[in-house]
């Protein structure tokens, strides 16, 4: 691979045990075909550096220009969409809620409502996001150590006080339209999301819209990457995992997010988490105890 493609990965840990904070900075020469949705149990911090991209989260399109700043919330549904092959750089830092639960006020409590997807910043403030992100980029390439880690611990502090801060940034720069998403698209991802347990089949979406089934499944296949099921499946999964989170029954959990059968949401959930819903929610409140 040439030079100028590269991938440099650092973990943060802020105690003996616990989950890490992932810090990665990519760039790479990448296909619209080649992303899929995806969902975290953490808060993903993402940044766009170059490349022709819009983003998907939930019901949510953003067309990317250099320094755009995702807060993407937990279980929230993801996906970039580039327009065509391209260069594609990126950093992107998933943090675990609890990481900062010690520090008051916890930097975190403003990108758990959902509410702040997109902080809108200045260009000056970009640019200053950026410069935090290369610096902890070029820390990578040094031998880790206490020192180190420290450093780029300060360092994510002061882009999480920058994010906070947005509400005294002026004259933030105007968003554009998302054009690698058509406009139908949007609103059949907004429409999938206001109640996707109670959406049953693909024709039927199809039908809400005065379009063909073939149709729906190639706009979302060229668009999203994924079948139109595969994207509703996945939706309900976030859904799960978030009443689970919440403490709701395995039971309760399956026939609230539209399965009719026990044994097939608990071999989907498993599909997409590599757990079964009892698991995942037996460690989620083992984790909330410990925190």
């Amino acid at each position: 691979m040439d030079d100028c493609y590269f991938e440099k990965k650092t973990s943060l840990h802020l105690q003996e045990t616990g989950t890490p904070i992932q810090f990665v900075h990519r760039r790479s020469f990448d296909d619209p075909s080649g992303f899929r949705l995806h969902l975290n149990d953490c808060i993903e911090l993402y940044a766009f550096v170059s490349g022709e991209a819009d983003y998907v989260i939930e019901e949510e399109c953003f067309s990317l220009s250099r320094g755009d700043l995702l807060a993407i919330s937990p279980h929230a549904v993801h996906v970039p969409i580039l327009k065509k092959p391209c260069a594609y750089e990126r950093f992107y830092i998933l943090i675990p809620l609890s990481f900062f639960s010690c520090i008051h006020p916890d930097p975190l409590s403003p990108f758990l409502s959902g509410n702040n997807a997109r902080p809108k910043l200045t260009d000056a403030a970009k640019e200053k996001a950026l410069s935090v992100l290369y610096e902890i980029s070029r820390l990578c390439d040094r031998e880790d150590g206490e020192g180190v880690q420290l450093t780029v611990l300060g360092l994510i502090l002061q882009l999480l006080g920058l994010i906070n801060d947005v509400k005294y940034c002026a004259d933030p720069a105007p968003l554009q339209e998302p054009s690698g998403v058509p406009l139908l698209l949007r609103r059949i991802l907004q429409y999938i999301s206001l109640s996707p347990q109670e959406i049953t089949s693909v024709e039927s979406i199809a039908e809400a819209f005065h379009i063909s089934p073939p149709y729906l499944s190639s706009l979302f296949k060229k668009h999203v990457g994924v079948t139109v099921s595969s994207y509703l499946r996945v939706k309900k999964i976030s859904l799960a995992k978030r009443l689970l989170a919440e403490g709701r029954s395995v039971a309760f959990t399956c026939y609230e997010c539209g399965f009719s059968d026990s044994s097939h949401f608990i071999r989907t959930f498993k599909q997409y988490t590599g757990m079964t819903p009892h698991r995942y929610k037996s460690l989620y409140t083992q984790k909330s105890s410990d925190c």
